[in-house]
């Protein structure tokens, strides 16, 4: 047998091997495809989606008008490595020094720790000493707000959805939404394209794929 031969005879083999092990780990042999789903170790977490989000162009335009009143494109972002790997961080700054149009940090987490917070204000304040202004913090969280937290916060009047906790002296304001407490409340929330993009960011859903 020739050369090539051999290499078409085990291409062919391997791809049979191949796919007779992924019939296997789907169950059956003659399991359909359609109905395999990616499990959820595989798909990306909320720190990889909020930062491929939350640097989207029209997603910026949509926090900043709503947050700073800012007209389209007038924000870009500016990298910001963590302190701490739980926290994911995106910020945003006008193209030049400005004392109306404020500076916005976003931070997303999977639950708001006592230390997770602690990060979150300590990153507020070297913002205040390089900028010499005091950024509007949110922060996304995908888990319920504990109660200590529900306690030293209020409700914030423009945005039902957000919390608002008292912020003098490191933040312009800090504004801190659960997106599963979002979700247990909606029929009773307002919509608006902000919780959409906390929904889409924390969501956890598995992916389908589909033929």
């Amino acid at each position: 047998m020739s050369e090539r031969s051999n290499r078409k005879l085990n291409i062919s083999y391997i791809n049979n091997f191949s796919l007779t092990h992924v019939a296997i780990i789907l169950g059956q042999s003659d399991q359909s495809s359609s109905n395999f789903v990616v499990p959820t170790e595989y798909s990306p977490d909320i720190h990889l989606i909020s930062q491929v989000m939350l640097n989207d162009k029209r997603i910026v335009n949509v926090i900043t008008e709503t947050l700073a009143n800012a007209p389209p494109d007038l924000y870009i972002t500016e990298p910001l490595p963590s302190f701490d790997k739980r926290v994911s961080n995106v910020f945003y700054i006008p193209p030049g020094p400005s004392n109306n149009i404020p500076y916005i940090l976003i931070s997303v987490v999977e639950s708001l720790e006592d230390m997770v917070f602690h990060h979150i204000l300590l990153r507020c304040i070297k913002i205040r000493e390089m900028y010499h202004v005091s950024p509007i913090c949110v922060i996304i969280v995908a888990q319920e707000i504990d109660d200590d937290t529900m306690k030293m916060s209020s409700v914030y009047q423009e945005l039902p959805f957000f919390r608002d906790v008292q912020s003098t002296f490191w933040a312009e304001k800090c504004l801190i939404v659960s997106a599963k407490d979002c979700r247990m409340n909606r029929s009773r929330l307002i919509n608006h394209p902000l919780l959409d993009i906390v929904f889409a960011i924390t969501s956890k859903s598995k992916l389908m794929i589909i033929r």
